[in-house]
């Protein structure tokens, strides 16, 4: 993942800010992302984090574009139960119902009020993990991700963070064989 942060001195690659945090919120557009695109980095987060540090998932979609939004969402349940099985930490899954689909926009001022509203109320020290801006595929819902958690750096003081998944731009070779390169590193 790549950290954008409020003081890039403070916040370096070395991920010892994760201290000093009161939650880690993860922002994906669909059920399924989470374990798609995200779950060696919420087990090696999870491993590294204070177990005082509450772990979030914002899930802005129900997945239903193909009619099974229902079954997406309990498969989501208990996928973020299987992830964080383990360690026995606190979460909350956050479940919204934003139009599923690849031709779909969101507004980005709704997005980020949600997500306020969601994770970031009563927190004092927040990190954010979502999408690049490439939205691993250009997904616009993925994309609405990135857009709405960055101008949340920029504007809530309490958002220290952001941890962004990188989806290599449009390298499709390292794109799909990424995890045989950090393997290899």
């Amino acid at each position: 993942a790549r950290i954008k942060s409020r003081n890039e001195a403070v916040f370096n690659s070395n991920l010892k800010f994760l201290d000093e945090i009161d939650s880690l919120s993860l922002v994906v557009a669909h059920p399924d992302d989470e374990v798609m695109f995200f779950a060696p980095t919420i087990l090696e987060l999870d491993s590294r984090l204070p177990r005082n540090v509450e772990f979030n998932v914002v899930c802005l979609s129900k997945g239903g574009a193909d009619g099974l939004g229902d079954t997406r969402v309990q498969e989501l349940k208990e996928s973020v139960n299987l992830l964080l099985a383990n360690s026995k930490r606190q979460f909350q899954l956050q479940q919204y119902d934003y139009p599923d689909g690849h031709e779909e926009t969101w507004d980005q001022k709704r997005v980020q009020l949600t997500i306020k509203d969601s994770v970031l109320k009563g927190r004092q020290s927040n990190v954010l993990l979502t999408f690049d801006d490439k939205g691993v595929s250009t997904h616009v819902n993925h994309i609405a991700c990135h857009e709405a958690v960055s101008n949340l750096l920029q504007t809530e003081s309490s958002v220290k963070a952001v941890l962004y998944l990188d989806s290599y731009g449009d390298n499709i070779v390292l794109k799909y064989s990424a995890f045989f390169w950090e393997v290899w590193k």
